[in-house]
This record gives structure tokens, sequence and C-alpha cells, in this order.
């Protein structure tokens, strides 16, 4: 029977009208069509608040701290996947002044060679005034006979500085980090070695001051290294603007050498300002991280650091937050192996109570531009609210952990 050309056309059309009709979709709504699976692993209880995100053995088991449960001050724990059930191993109880191991660890773990795991308290490594003033603790998790785990203090600070984020470590098992101050110094970045008969030095690198000039207080960030052993971190307040800085210190014979790299706050651009959180580095040395605050709507930005052949950096931002998107992402990026950003905004989002995002470079681009989608919105109905620390990529997918819930995110 031969075909109606007149209903081939209109068939042909239509058809061209849905096409269309889906490839503006796909550039309107790009969130909800990249909107990936959260499957929650472990509920924690009420008031606990597991904090600072989980790291990963070989196994597959997964590891963090909670500011809160146990003895009220804090645990550390291990969860445990069994045929799909996930379970909770309370690997040690923080007790507060009364030992002097601290209390309220508001930041990750990270493990060293040998399976130890080290880690902050943000108080109670001394009594008196230290109750309410920080005097946190550097403490080292090792792994017994049997499966528990036998907890040391290495460090307790007095008013010399308050550890809020997590440590990083070298090739020689040195720790390095950063902290807050109460004596007026507005905080240090510090080294910690292992020496003789167990016990560790701890030695200031680096001590911030208001008095000098535009180099930023209050360094609240973790620590990265670049491949030749310079660090780089941002402080939350201070420098040109009042808004914060990012940094690099560079070892030498002399002692490591301080370098203000960009201040933020900048509000003739809409710049970004109050960093709290660390950089990741991509292959070329540049930069990413997040501030709280600024941007056009106020909630905060993505940006990237790049170093120019003069030795000055040049910030690009890559992203505004506006409610519906997230606001005040406080946590370090984090890229996955196919090159994609990957971040935590502890509010905003469809039910205010934070969101997953997404960064992708754009192919072929030059210079590279990033496509940013809100890949889930926390719901506090069973995935928890106010999500906190970085994401862990492992074998291919995300996990980290909110206010009551840690779990796994899947495309």
């Amino acid at each position: 029977m031969p075909h109606n050309s007149s209903s081939i056309s209109a068939r042909t059309s239509s058809l061209l009208l849905l096409c269309t009709a889906i490839f503006l979709a796909l550039q309107l709504f790009p969130a909800a069509l990249l909107a990936q699976t959260l499957i929650p692993l472990y509920q924690f209880g009420n008031g606990i608040g597991p904090n600072g995100g989980l790291i990963s053995d070989a196994a597959g088991n997964l590891y963090g701290t909670t500011s809160g449960g146990g003895t009220d001050y804090g645990y550390v724990f291990e969860l445990t996947n069994s045929a799909g059930v996930w379970s909770q191993n309370v690997l040690y109880n923080f007790q507060g002044t009364t030992q002097g191991d601290g209390r309220y660890p508001r930041a990750g773990l990270i493990f060293n060679p040998e399976g130890d795991l080290f880690g902050t308290t943000s108080s109670g490594g001394h009594g008196g005034y230290c109750d309410f003033r920080g005097c946190g603790t550097v403490f080292a998790m090792a792994p017994q006979p049997g499966g528990t785990w036998k907890e040391r203090v290495l460090h307790r600070f007095q008013s010399a500085g308050t550890p809020m984020n997590s440590l990083i470590m070298d090739a020689a098992g040195n720790l390095y980090g950063t902290g807050l101050a109460w004596n007026g110094v507005p905080g240090i970045v510090f080294e910690l070695s292992p020496g003789a008969k167990g016990i560790w030095k701890l030695t200031t690198l680096y001590t911030f001051e208001e008095t000098k000039g535009n180099q930023g207080t209050d360094p609240v960030a973790p620590l990265i290294f670049d491949g030749a052993g310079n660090l780089y971190g941002t402080a939350e307040n201070g420098g040109q603007y009042k808004a914060g800085t990012a940094y690099r210190l560079t070892p030498g014979s002399g002692g490591w050498t301080f370098t203000a790299l960009y201040a933020f706050g900048n509000s003739a651009i809409h710049d970004g300002a109050q960093p709290t959180a660390g950089f990741v580095m991509d292959a070329s040395g540049n930069l990413y991280g997040t501030t709280t605050q600024g941007g056009t709507n106020g909630y905060g930005t993505v940006f990237e650091l790049s170093p120019t052949p003069k030795g000055r950096w040049k910030e690009t931002i890559l992203h505004e937050f506006s409610a519906p998107d997230g606001e005040n992402p406080a946590t370090s990026l984090i890229f996955d192996s196919a090159g994609n950003l990957y971040g935590i905004a502890p509010l905003g989002g469809e039910f205010n109570c934070g969101t997953i995002f997404q960064l992708s470079p754009s192919a072929g681009s030059s210079p590279a531009s990033w496509n940013f989608n809100a890949v889930y919105s926390f719901t506090n109905s069973g995935d928890g609210c106010t999500p906190n620390g970085p994401l862990l990529d492992f074998q291919g997918n995300l996990y980290g952990v909110s206010n009551t819930v840690a779990f796994e995110l899947t495309p």
C-alpha cells in the first residue's frame, strides 16, 4: 500500500519537534537529568553527628569520627559491610579532660602505610580554661591483635593552637596541620615529627599575625602538598579585603617561607569570601577550592587559582551559589577518575538541607569552562541534613556523611 507523503511529512515534523524539545530540556534542566542516587549505609543516633567525611581501607571498610555520642565526647568508628548490611564498630570513645585524650573530634582521619589511624580533637587536651577555649589533641590509633585498637595522644595543645581539620602526612611520616590559637595569635601551621621512644615533637612552621600585612588569619582549612614539597592552604579571615587568603609555604634551609597567593573578598568582582576548605590540585598545578560567602548571591563560590608566568596567581570563579543549588560550601573538593569535581554545600537545595554538586569540564573549550550540576538535594528524611566533610571516591562511587547518616552516592 503506498505511503501518504503528507502523513510522512507530519510524522517527520513531530519527530523533529520531539528531538528539539529533548535537546532543550537537556540544556535547561541538566541538574535533574544528572541526578544521582544516594544510598544510606548507616544511621547514627540523634545528636551524635559524624564529622569530617570518611576514609576507606583496601577492603572497603569505612572510618570516621563523631563529635558526640559514646561517652558524650565523640568517638572513632569503623563501618563494615557484610552481605550488603553495614554495621558500626566503635574503635575508641574519647574521655575528655579527665584523661586528657581530647574531645569533640571535628575532622576526618588519615592512614599511614602501616594501617595506623591519625586524627585530631578540637578540645579536651588540658583542663581549666582549655575546657572552653580549645586546646585539642593529635592522636593515633593502632590496630591490635583480636580486632581491637589502641589510642595514644601524640600532642596536647595548650594556648599555641587548636587543630580544626584533618592532617596530612609526608613520605617520612611527619604530620602537618593547621590550628587556631587563643592568646591573641590568629593561628599556626605546625609539623609533628616522630622521635625516639615514641615521643613526637611539634614544630611551628608559621605563625599568623594580623600585623604582618595581608597574610590572612584563622587558618582552619587542611593543607595539601605539591610535587616540590610546598604546602598550600587557606586562611578564613584577614588579607587585603578582610575576607581570607590563599597561601603557600615553601621549605628552605632557613625554615619555611610564607607567600600570600590571593586575597578574597573583592566586592568589585563579586569575589568569594571566607574560605574554610582546603585545596585540590590538578596535574597542571592549578588549585581548586570553595568559599563559604561572597559571590553575586552571597552564598559562596567555587574557584580556580592558576599560576601565571610572572609568579602571580589568577582567580577564575567557576560557580556562584544560589539557594536552590546549595549554600555556604565549607569543605574541600575532590576529583573523580573522569576529571569531574565534586563537593558539598551544607545548606540550600530543595529542602534547605544541603546538596552534593558536580562541576564537569566542557570538552574542547580553551580555557576550560565548567558545567555545574546539583546532583543531590538532602531531604532530612532518611538521608540526614547538613552534609559535611569532603567526599571519598572509592572504586567509582562517592561516600560521605550528613548530620546523622553515612551514605554512598552512585551514578
